[in-house]
């Protein structure tokens, strides 16, 4: 098996090299224990050149096991917060 650094650039420039000319930018969702592997790959320096080259920009979001992109920002009523919906809304989303 492949050390994650290598698997996360390789997924990486996979996407790249198979987009459309049109693509400006990627979005890469990542799962919160693999976000760490995806930025050291993103920061490689033939990473870069080619997305430079591609002119094409990468953006790496933290998901859900589902894939689903999760929020930087959470913002709750003080009614969410008293009738435990923010609590439930961060058992269902573990950062």
């Amino acid at each position: 098996m492949k050390p994650p650094i290598q698997q996360a650039k390789e997924y990486l420039l996979h996407h790249l090299r198979t987009a459309s000319p049109e693509v400006k930018e990627i979005v890469y969702p990542c799962l919160p224990q693999d976000i760490g592997d995806f930025r050291r790959a993103l920061e490689l320096v033939e990473v870069q050149q080619e997305f430079n080259r591609r002119g094409v920009k990468a953006t790496l979001r933290t998901a859900s096991p589902d894939g689903k992109i999760l929020p930087d920002i959470v913002i709750a009523t003080v009614d969410d917060v008293a009738s435990g919906k923010l609590d439930w809304y961060f058992r269902d989303h573990p950062q």
